[in-house]
């Protein structure tokens, strides 16, 4: 009878061991933020680097050069930041949009909706404007965790955005919080 008991504590602690050591193991291919407290997958082709830009953490994942043609490289932009307060997602979405628009007063909005990354509340929107004479395209999704907001732009050339609307929607949904 003990060595029954002694095998079945064994067997629990081994399989205790193993299920915390699994929830450490970080995935391949996803980039963490120990700070901002989320995670997410860009495209493995694509060079990333991190920013501090007034207070705000930025990453971004820049596309290499299509061809020698090509003037501009798509990217995919976290900015996460600490927020004063705890505003509604629709508050934080307003307050991002209204600071683009200072920044590119010939923004237009195309569409806004609700929609869901995973099991989080998000703003979604499309959005187009035109840089240097570039006219782009902005996929972008919010979102707000406690004190913290999220805005992740995916930007490309408008004739090219049919071309990445999925690569930059499978990005988007990989986000999540940790």
């Amino acid at each position: 009878m003990n060595s029954k008991i002694l095998c079945l504590s064994v067997l629990i602690t081994v399989i205790f061991i193993f299920l915390i050591m699994s929830c450490n193991v970080p995935e391949p291919g996803r980039y963490y933020n120990e700070e901002y407290e989320f995670s997410m997958i860009f495209p493995t082709d694509w060079e990333t680097e991190m920013t501090e830009y007034y207070g705000q953490v930025i990453i971004d994942a820049v596309s290499p050069y299509e061809n020698d043609d090509d003037m501009f490289a798509e990217y995919i932009s976290v900015s996460a930041e600490k927020l004063l307060d705890k505003p509604t997602l629709y508050q934080y979405y307003t307050d991002v949009l209204a600071n683009s628009r200072e920044e590119s007063p010939d923004l237009e909005v195309e569409t806004e909706e609700d929609v869901m990354i995973g099991k989080e509340k998000a703003k979604y929107a499309v959005w187009h404007y035109t840089f240097e004479g570039y006219p782009l395209t902005i996929l972008a999704y919010f979102l707000v965790e406690g004190k913290k907001g999220y805005f992740l732009s995916c930007t490309c050339e408008t004739e090219k955005f049919p071309a990445y609307k999925g690569y930059f929607n499978n990005a988007a949904q990989s986000f999540r919080f940790e």
